[in-house]
This record gives C-alpha cells, structure tokens and sequence, in this order.
C-alpha cells in the first residue's frame, strides 16, 4: 500500500505541480496539528512544495517553504534523521535546497539576498552550478569576485562557454583562460577549434576587431563547423562592431535563415537593419518574433527588435520605449539595450539619453557607437567642449578610421565662431580616402565641396559612392545639383529622373506596406495589432537641459598633424601611436 508520502513524491515526479500545490495547500493544517511524516519525511515533503511553488510561480512562498524545509533539517539531531529514514541516503541535499531559494530571490529581483545564500555555502562544496550563478550575480553587481567564480567553472567544466565569455568581457587575459582549458582541448580532438574561438571573441571585446574577423572567417571556413549558425552570428556581430553594416547584415541574415529559432544576435541584426534603414526586413523579423512571443517573455533581445520597429515605422514613442526599457530590465542593461534607449530618450529627454550612453561607453569602451552617441547629445546640447572630448576619446581609442574621422569632422563644422571647415574638410577628404563609400563623409565632403562651388571634386566623390549604391535617392539628388552647378542639365536632368523613380518605387511600397498592415491589423495577426497596446507616455523631464550654453569652445583638433598614409587604416590597429598634441582640445 503506498503512503502519502509516495503519493507526494509521484505528484511531483510527474510535474503535476498545480495538483501538488492545491493538494498541499489542505494538507499543510494537518501537518501543523500533527505528526503526520517523520522530521526527515516532512523535510522531503517541504522541499516538494517549494518546487511546485516555484514552478508555479509563487516564488515568495515557495522561499518560505524552503526555508522552513531547512529549518527542519537544522533543528532535526542527525541521529534522529538517520534512524528514522531507515538508512536512506536520498534526502535531498541541503545546497539543492539553497540553490532553489537563491532562484527564488532571483526572480524577486532581490540580488543581495541571493548572493548571501549562496554564499552560506562552504567553499568545498560549491559546485559549478553554484559558482556560475554565483558569478552571474556578483557581475550583475559588478563585483570582482565574479572572475574567481567564472574561473572555478572553468576547473571543473572546461567547456562552459558562457562563463568562459563572462570572463572576456570582464577583461580577464586570453592566456590566463586558456591556462585553464587548454588541456581538455588537447585531449578533445572535436573541439580542437575552441582555442581560435576564444582568441576570437577576446579580440571582439577589445579595438582589435579586425583580428576578430580574420579568426571567425577561419572558423566559418573550418570544415568542422560548416554551416555552424553560432559562427555566422559572431562574424555578423564582429562586422557590425567594425561598422561594416552590409557585411554584419549578410551574416546575419543567412544564419537566422539557417535557424529561424535563434535568438542571440537578434539584437545586433535589429540595430544594424535600423542603420541601414531596412524597415521592411525589420517589420518580417518583428512578425516572426511575436508569433513565438510567448517563449520569448523573458529574453531580452526580441524586446530590442520591437523597440526598433516601433520606432522607426513612426508608432507611438512610448510602445518603443516601452520596450526598450523591458529589454534594458531582462539583460541588465545590455549595451545594445541601452543605446536603443537612449536614442528613444534623445528626442525629449536629453539627460535621461546621456546617462544610458555614458553607461553603455563605461561597459564597452572599445565600442564606436556609444562615443558617437554621447558626441551627438553633447552637440545637440551645444556642449561643445564634451563633444571635442568625445571625438579625442574615439581617435585615441579606435584610430584614425573613417568613422572616427567623419565624427571629428562633425565637431569641427559646428564651430562657427572659429570657421574650422578647412579642418573638417581635411579630416573628410582622409576618410573618403580611406573608404569611398562610407557615406556619412561622402555627405559631408560633398556639401563643402558644393558651398565652395568645387564641383568637379564633389561629382568625382559621388560618383564612387553610387558604384555601391546605386538606389541611393540622396546621392543622386546631389549629383543633379553638382551638375546644375556645372549647367550640364542634361545629367542634372538624368539624376532628377532616377530620384523620381526611386521615390515613386518607394512610395508604392510604403503604401501596399500600409495597406497590409491594415488588413492584417484588423485579423489581429501581425506585428501592427500585438503591439498595438497602452502604455505608459515617456514622463516629462524635470531636469531639461539648458541649451544656452554661449561660451565659445576652441577646437584644436588639427588634422595638419596627421601623418599622410597610403594605405587605409583599420580600427583595429593598435600600433599606431598619435602624439598627445594631436586632435587635442585646449
């Protein structure tokens, strides 16, 4: 005849926890009233319903429960525990019960109480299932401690890549983590790869991506790891950090072709989509996300790309908000999170937007987008002075690139007062140089080169930008006014023409765009009616930022100093030295 204790334990081997939680729920008086089990039977049946609780997300009774499962055991004498469970040695082991507890603070959002009790644990009898969680907490908190932890991981499970990749963005030495896993790989000839894998992502986590991408092109082309999706979304997350946006788009798009269900890298793909202004490509990934939203709750990346989406199809800014702050909330304020939010936040709360990018520069210094971000908010801020800091942190940190030196650029051509367009032109003309179709400095040349009525040069410019961009409406519009300024209105009039077809083709798609998000809004089916909820509009700012700012900034960010260079240069050199003088502010 079985006993109520098996009746117990088969409700819960067979994750009938709702039956579980109500069928405790009666008991639990009875249990209370009278010896029902024996202190060790009772402490098996304490641990059951916490896990039923858990698992139905009562997580604050379920901590209780826990506890006083613990508590039992503690005031229970061992002689007692050992007679009376008959010589068993399946009690429950108190670590998995303090683990559980720990899980339970954790989704309270309660990080402290979390750590205390894991920390309640004797260092010999952490395992690494402790230590990792251990480790995630203190880099939550961005506490040191957490490289110890990572690295213990590491000791016991050589391949545990998340926390291998914790430790690189901690800044812990590719050598001194390949210390620890270098001979698991050598007795692992299937994983002989993992040590380029490792060198890899250290170097995306530094300005030397360069080197990142020539190591992950080994991998893709690694007979081993073929058609490996993984690979495809670190090659694509590499590109993007170089600012090689058709590339990054490239990779991405073939691996989440290759795995729909993937969800690393979502957030890069989104970001990059959004730069390229591929909104069709951004509102399929959109429907595609929410018909799986409800797997998806609690990842933070899907968030990112519904932000975008909303954003930039000019719905209501608060549902961009909404989730961008969602997504910032599930990944602890993720660098891509932040930026996104910031961006949001740029248009009517200026203060607000410079703290999430002065956050996500703290968390990824060797980034570009968070430099130009803060450069950007400063200029619209008319914080001059912040902004000439910011384009010298991004040459001394990233080099001479095009981006870097357009972004010079940029501070140089607000300065009014001191007419610095001739520095700006130079700092131009090198990254034009450098890459022709990098097209925020083919824009900016081309307006000085048009002011100063230096037509042949703009013409020539444009020209080698349209070779890769020959659907880009901008670029011909100026080359019709270059023309016209040359009076050769036979070609002004050819690129007049190819704009009106561009923005016709445009306009037609916009519109059957439109008219199947209304269709489909109206079965309640797409992306359009999911997200089509309240929520709460952005807070007015009580601390708007004073843009009377009048005292003059003197740049001294002097380009004439630049070594000339016939070859381009990458990012991620890091051998170039400038002296302290240069791009300097005084």
């Amino acid at each position: 005849m079985s006993s109520l204790l098996d009746h117990i334990k088969q409700l819960h081997s067979d994750q009938l926890f709702t039956n579980l939680v109500q069928f405790m729920n009666l008991l639990s008086p009875q249990m209370e009233s009278s010896e029902l089990f024996s202190p060790s039977n009772e402490y098996k049946v304490l641990v059951f319903y916490g896990d039923a609780l858990y698992q139905t997300k009562d997580y604050r009774r379920a901590e209780r429960v826990y506890h006083r499962a613990l508590s039992l055991k503690k005031n229970t004498p061992k002689s007692k525990r050992k007679s009376q469970s008959n010589g068993s040695t399946d009690l429950i082991a108190e670590i998995d019960v303090k683990y559980q507890i720990h899980l339970c603070f954790l989704k309270q959002q309660q990080l402290s109480n979390a750590a205390i009790v894991l920390e309640s644990i004797p260092l010999k009898h952490r395992n690494s299932r402790i230590n990792m969680s251990l480790g995630e907490i203190y880099r939550m908190d961005r506490n040191p401690s957490a490289v110890n932890c990572f690295k213990e991981v590491l000791k016991e499970s050589p391949f545990a890549l998340t926390a291998i990749h914790h430790l690189i963005k901690l800044d812990v030495k590719v050598n001194d983590i390949l210390s620890i896993v270098n001979t698991a790989i050598a007795s692992t000839p299937a994983m002989s790869w993992l040590s380029t894998w490792i060198r890899a992502h250290s170097y995306m986590n530094s300005i030397q991506v360069g080197n990142a991408i020539t190591l992950l092109r080994q991998l893709y082309d690694n007979p081993l790891l073929k058609g490996n999706t993984e690979i495809m979304v670190s090659l694509g997350e590499a590109y993007y950090y170089s600012g090689d946006y058709k590339k990054a788009i490239h990779f991405f798009k073939r691996a989440f072709t290759a795995d729909p269900m993937l969800v690393r890298g979502l957030d890069f793909y989104a970001s990059v989509l959004a730069k390229e202004s591929q909104l069709k490509e951004l509102e399929t990934l959109s429907n595609q996300l929410v018909q799986r939203c409800n797997s998806l709750e609690s990842v933070a990346e899907p968030w990112v790309v519904l932000s975008y989406y909303c954003y930039l199809s000019n719905k209501k800014e608060s549902k961009s908000y909404f989730f961008a702050q969602k997504a910032c909330t599930l990944s602890n304020n993720s660098v891509e999170a932040l930026l996104l939010k910031g961006m949001i936040l740029s248009e009517s709360k200026r203060s607000e937007a410079k703290t999430c990018f002065l956050e996500a520069h703290t968390s990824a210094p060797h980034r570009f987008e968070p430099i130009k971000c803060l450069t950007e908010i400063y200029l619209a801020d008319n914080q001059k002075q912040s902004a000439a800091n910011m384009a010298n942190v991004a040459l001394k940190t990233l080099g001479h690139s095009p981006r870097t030196l357009t972004l010079v650029a940029s501070v140089f051509l607000t300065d009014s007062v001191n007419n610095e367009k001739s520095k700006a032109k130079q700092a131009l003309e090198r990254a034009v140089k450098q890459d022709s179709t990098y097209l925020n400095a083919v824009y900016l040349l081309s307006n000085l080169y048009l002011e100063e009525k230096n037509f042949d040069k703009a013409i020539e410019i444009l020209n080698k930008a349209i070779e890769s961009s020959e659907s880009n409406v901008k670029l011909h519009k100026m080359l019709s006014e270059c023309y016209l300024g040359k009076n050769e209105h036979e070609k002004a009039s050819h690129h007049r023409s190819i704009v009106s077809k561009l923005e016709l083709s445009y306009r037609n798609s916009n519109e059957s765009s439109q008219r199947l998000e209304h269709q489909s809004h109206t079965g309640g089916d797409t992306v359009s009616s999911t997200l089509d909820l309240e929520v709460d509009d952005i807070p007015p700012s009580d601390d708007d930022v004073d843009e009377s700012e009048t005292d003059v900034i003197t740049l001294d960010l002097e380009v004439d100093d630049i070594p000339p260079s016939d070859d381009d240069v990458d990012e991620s050199e890091t051998d170039v030295v400038w002296s302290d003088d240069n791009y300097s502010v005084t």
